[in-house]
């Protein structure tokens, strides 16, 4: 008998980073998209961001492309407690 995992309750973000736009995408424990979003890369923005993704629930991981260029200014929390996202930076191929 083969077994299926069925727990969808890990959430992760991935954000593809651009100059003027970043679009995320949230998906769940089984890879199955619950939503994406576009924001500019302005403050009003990234908390916009912040706020959609954590009204995921916990996030198990997140990738963000580029956080040494376009997508420097996402908000990744110091420490804890801080509100932003957690995560670690993917590299374009």
């Amino acid at each position: 008998m083969r077994c299926i995992p069925t727990d969808a309750a890990g959430i992760t973000l991935g954000v593809d980073t651009h100059k003027d736009f970043h679009v995320a995408v949230a998906l769940d424990g089984l890879g199955r998209r619950l939503g994406t979003l576009s924001i500019p890369t302005t403050r009003s923005g990234y908390e916009k961001l912040v706020e959609w993704a954590n009204g995921f629930g916990p996030l198990e991981s997140v990738g963000i492309e580029g956080t040494g260029s376009f997508g420097a200014g996402l908000p990744l929390p110091a420490g804890r407690g801080d509100k932003g996202l957690r995560g670690g930076s993917s590299q374009a191929p």
